[in-house]
């Protein structure tokens, strides 16, 4: 059960604050341009414009956070004076922050440093015999910074025993090669942390400091390296240029998990599940971090790449080379899947949209609208489900795009800006190609562009918002200073996306915090995981606004409100009503729930992790939250047809 809610959650949590921590070669920063790119994330943000002691002091504990986030290195004496700074004590940093002054970070990394040299002196005398058993591993991320090094040590051995107990069930040559696995990925790290030169750890002192100060401000707004910014352009779009192969991590090599379709290694047939790539234009990778890997085998379109391949087949182990044309892969998994099924004389669409995506070629809104016309063009379609679970967001406007397939012309959504404006973001075409029983599935992954799409829809009363209580509760919005550009166009200094303010509905709800909550709860695998906006470090506040069903235009230039207003006067959406349905619908819903066995069990285990009845397959094997949505939808359909 605990693997399942962390496999789950780390999941999760990525798509919700794509918070990219892959360390390489700090980029070329100067005291200047740490300080200028920080003014501008001020200038830009919602709320805070001015770095004062409140942002300084959550600065410092974010910063330890980064550079130890289990506290293996730093002592409680060595981070005391920052965990807890006295108020002089934050007077000078901010002093020196308006003096492009950042003296007191750096002192901090340089103690952070030593730490390294000292765990690595100390390492050896441990004894690592008779290790604790049955170490929690929630009590180790609890724990504060070790005030002694007797009590470092013992916190070593309780993550040594965590470790110890995660490969117990290898033999003992593959438990060997995980120990060297999991010593080459710390020592890997703390070289790049240690850097190779004083200038560059200067600059990686900028970095963090840039990342701390980033999420002082908010939990959503982000500094990122250039690496990180084209892995979290490849993230939006879901596409990349590379060979088209999805690659694990190993101690002698990439391995081959799955070869993606439509891409190089697939229209090929040079790649197999299973292969491990050892070379990369002959330049060896064994024991190369798995992003620096990567990078090598990415790279232009139509450009070429040699792969130096090890392959098992009936025992028999082949060494070759393999020569791959780079093209553009689209993860269209990343993005979307679609489904029916039969009922009655006609079919319900499942169309589960994992992401609000866009590039040059396609978007989210357009995939979906094809997919429906095509489902319409050979069945009877009765119903749809959209299915946004685990969907954290992306692109706002494919947000609109998206809701707009549902309804008629009408604002959508407004967002209040970082000098206090509200503009209004509204359909004004006549997308919409389904007006029948539409249902929208959320859980606590349900965030953002997520959470624009379905109270929206519920706020005209077009849908019924099932599943988790309430969805994850981020009501910000992002602007940055890279969502238009391509992974070969980041700015060699670093990227960043700001929290420039909140978003409301059409019925002027904010989800911040709150969260759109479901007409019927069919509870899922979060049911019993505190995950949300609330749980975040330095959220925004909640607020809302006039409700904007009747759009007065304000918002808009007087020299073109005439050819809004007129835009909007035919099709305009009324709000509708489906509230009628809910009370039948909620109570055939829990009826179900209580009386299948099944489902019952999965809410006993979700309650206790510890239960150690069902195995990960239990909960893997039926998803029960949707097939539980199906039968409402049916319902659904049949009150709508009386």
């Amino acid at each position: 059960m605990g693997k399942i809610f962390t496999r789950f959650l780390v999941i999760f949590l990525l798509s919700v604050t794509c918070n990219l921590e892959a360390i390489v070669a700090p980029p070329q920063l100067t005291s200047h341009d740490t300080y200028e790119k920080t003014e501008e994330m001020l200038k830009m943000h919602a709320k805070y414009k001015k770095v004062d002691k409140a942002l300084i002091s959550r600065a410092f504990k974010i910063f330890i956070d980064k550079i130890d986030p289990i506290k293996m290195y730093l002592l409680k004496n060595e981070v005391e004076k920052y965990l807890n700074p006295s108020d002089s004590f934050l007077s000078v940093a901010t002093e020196d922050y308006e003096h492009e002054n950042f003296t007191l970070f750096t002192n901090l990394y340089s103690t952070f440093l030593k730490a390294i040299e000292r765990r690595n002196s100390l390492e050896t005398s441990i004894f690592y015999k008779d290790l604790p058993k049955a170490v929690d591993y929630k009590a180790i991320e609890e724990m504060s910074h070790p005030k002694s090094i007797a009590e470092w040590k013992n916190k070593l051995r309780m993550v040594k025993s965590i470790q110890e107990e995660a490969i117990s069930h290898l033999d003992a040559k593959k438990q060997e090669k995980q120990r060297a696995f999991i010593l080459r990925k710390r020592l890997n790290r703390e070289k790049e942390l240690t850097c190779e030169s004083n200038l560059e750890r200067t600059r990686m002192v900028h970095v963090f400091f840039l990342k701390s100060i980033a999420e002082a401000l908010d939990s959503h707004t982000t500094y990122f390296t250039p690496h990180e910014a084209k892995q979290f352009i490849v993230h939006i779009q879901q596409r990349l240029f590379g060979i088209g192969a999805l690659l694990r991590d190993s101690m002698d090599g990439l391995s081959v998990e799955k070869i993606i379709k439509g891409g190089p290694a697939q229209k090929g047939k040079l790649l197999k599940k299973g292969d491990k790539i050892i070379a990369v234009n002959n330049e060896s990778i064994i024991g190369m971090d798995l992003s620096e890997a990567v990078d090598l085998i990415r790279g232009p379109r139509r450009s070429k790449v040699i792969l130096s391949i090890i392959r098992v087949a009936d025992d028999v182990k082949q060494n070759f080379d393999v020569e791959i044309v780079r093209d553009e892969i689209v993860v269209e998994e990343s993005r979307y899947s679609s489904h029916f099924e039969p009922y009655g004389d006609g079919v319900i669409a499942h169309l589960h949209l994992h992401s609000f995506y866009g590039d040059p070629t396609t978007a989210s809104s357009k995939d979906l609208r094809k997919e429906l016309l095509d489902i319409q063009k050979k069945h009877k379609l009765k119903g749809v489900i959209l299915d946004l679970r685990d969907n954290g967001g992306g692109l706002l406007m494919e947000a609109i795009n998206v809701a707009s397939l549902f309804i008629d012309k009408g604002v959508v959504a407004a967002i209040r800006t970082s000098t206090g404006e509200v503009s209004r973001l509204r359909n004004l075409n006549d997308n919409k190609i389904w007006d029948g029983p539409l249902m929208v599935l959320i859980n606590k992954g349900s965030a953002s562009a997520s959470e624009i799409v379905a109270q929206s829809l519920s706020d005209y009363g077009r849908a019924i918002v099932v599943g988790s209580a309430s969805s994850y509760g981020k009501g910000s919005h992002q602007s940055g200073t890279f969502f238009d550009k391509t992974p070969d166009r980041v700015n060699p200094k670093g990227e960043y996306k700001v929290t420039g303010g909140v978003y409301y509905t059409v019925a002027g709800k904010s989800p911040q915090l709150h969260g759109v909550a479901s007409d019927v709860v069919v509870p899922g695998i979060y049911a019993e995981t505190e995950v949300g906006e609330k749980f975040s470090k330095y959220p925004l506040e909640n607020d809302s606004i006039a409700p904007l069903f009747e759009d007065d235009l304000a918002d808009i230039h007087p020299l073109y409100r005439f050819r809004v207003k007129k835009a909007l006067q035919k099709n305009l959406q009324k709000q509708e009503s489906v509230s009628k349905y809910l009370p039948t619908l909620k109570k055939s819903s829990q009826s179900r729930i209580s009386k299948n066995k099944d489902y019952q069990n999965f809410l006993k285990a979700l309650k206790d992790p510890s239960d150690k009845t069902y195995s990960e397959e239990f909960f893997t094997q039926e998803d029960l939250q949707l097939t539980e949505s199906k039968n409402i939808m049916k319902e659904f359909i049949l009150l709508h047809e009386k």
